[in-house]
C-alpha cells in the first residue's frame, strides 16, 4: 500500500517537502555565503537565507491549517545541490570562479523549489484550497531571487576572464 493515495496527501508531501527545502536553505546558505567574495552576491545570499525562513514560516503555517504534521522527508534534490555548492567551495579557487560556480548551484536550488511550489500550487488549485494563493506568491519570489543571481553572471564571468588574461 503506497504512503500517498489521495490528491490531499500529495499535497501534504508536497508542502513537507518544500518545508525541508526552505529548512535547509536557511541552514546552510549562510555557511556558503561566507566563501563568496563578490559583496553583492554575499548580500544576495544573506537575503535569500531570510527569506528562506520566511517561506519555511509560511510553509509550515499551510500545514498546521491542514491539521498536517510539519516535518516529513528530507528534500533530497535541493540537498544535493546544497552538497554540491559545499563541494563547489572546496575544488574550485576562491573569488570570481567560485563565485560563478555558486551562482549556478544556487539558481538550481531556485529552479528546483520553483517547480516544486508550482507542483503545490497545481494541488491546491485542484482542491480549490486558499493554499494555492500564498504558494503562487513563494513561487513568484523564487523567480525574483533566480533573475537577481542571474544577473551577477555577466559581471562575474567578465572579472574571471580578465584575470585569465592577466595570468
Amino acid at each position: 500500500m503506497a504512503d500517498v493515495e489521495t490528491i490531499d496527501a500529495l499535497l501534504v508531501d508536497a508542502l513537507q517537502d518544500l518545508l525541508d527545502a526552505e529548512k535547509a536553505m536557511t541552514e546552510r546558505l549562510p555557511d556558503i555565503a561566507d566563501h563568496a567574495r563578490d559583496e553583492v552576491f554575499r548580500a544576495q545570499l544573506d537575503d535569500i537565507a531570510l527569506q528562506s525562513e520566511d517561506q519555511r514560516r509560511r510553509v509550515a503555517n499551510l500545514l498546521e491549517r491542514r491539521g498536517a504534521a510539519v516535518e516529513g522527508a528530507s528534500n533530497i534534490w535541493l540537498r544535493a545541490i546544497l552538497d554540491d555548492a559545499e563541494r563547489d567551495c572546496d575544488m574550485v579557487a576562491a573569488g570570481n570562479l567560485l563565485d560563478i560556480a555558486l551562482v549556478g548551484a544556487i539558481r538550481k536550488g531556485k529552479q528546483a523549489e520553483r517547480v516544486s511550489y508550482e507542483t503545490a500550487m497545481a494541488l491546491a488549485q485542484a482542491l480549490q484550497a486558499s493554499d494555492a494563493a500564498t504558494l503562487e506568491t513563494i513561487r513568484d519570489e523564487e523567480a525574483v531571487a533566480d533573475a537577481r543571481f542571474a544577473e551577477l553572471l555577466p559581471r562575474l564571468t567578465q572579472a574571471a576572464a580578465t584575470e585569465d588574461e592577466d595570468d
